[in-house]
């Protein structure tokens, strides 16, 4: 087999490798000690999930290999996750009937758009080893959003006159 060929084989393999779609994309990298983020195919919930060890808030001024940086922005994003489902728990236990089934029907959708939007952010840096950082920190800024977006609907008038008391809690 001529060196050509082998090259060429070797980079069909790299970049047939490197083509995951954002479902198959992981906040954290395999053996770390944070849990990675759950892919798209599973919905939102309003269930706790698995118990996660988190790092400092401030880890990345600290940070120094790429191992640190990857599980400290996968520690921040597993934090703003967790947050939010909590605060999807308690807008859920504001919604009845009809209203409650739409609120939870939206959630998968809305993840799955995160997670898509986070993967092409990821896709747009074509190669480097950034990337899980990327993904965390994107799905990081997008569980804050939405934060910002559903804290008012645990106003009693879901917001309509601006902030309250349990709104500011979050």
């Amino acid at each position: 087999m001529s060196k050509r060929v082998m090259f060429l084989g070797i980079i069909l393999l790299f970049t047939a490798s490197c083509g995951q779609a954002p479902a198959q994309l992981t906040a954290a990298p395999p053996g770390s000690s944070i849990t990675p983020l759950v892919p798209v195919t599973s919905g939102l919930t309003a269930t706790p999930g698995p118990t996660v060890t988190y790092l400092p808030p401030d880890c990345a001024k600290t940070a120094v290999t790429r191992a640190e940086i990857d599980s400290c922005a996968a520690s921040n994003a597993a934090r703003a996750e967790q947050k939010m489902m909590q605060l999807i728990a308690a807008v859920e236990g504001t919604l009845t009937g009809e209203q409650l089934d739409e609120f939870k029907n939206l959630a998968p959708r809305w993840k799955s758009l995160m997670e898509y939007l986070c993967g092409w952010e990821v896709g747009n840096l074509q190669s480097g080893t950034a990337a899980s950082q990327v993904f965390s920190t994107c799905m990081e800024q997008q569980y804050n959003d939405r934060i910002q977006e559903l804290k008012l609907l645990v106003c009693p008038d879901r917001g309509l006159s601006g902030p309250c008391p349990d709104s500011q809690k979050w």
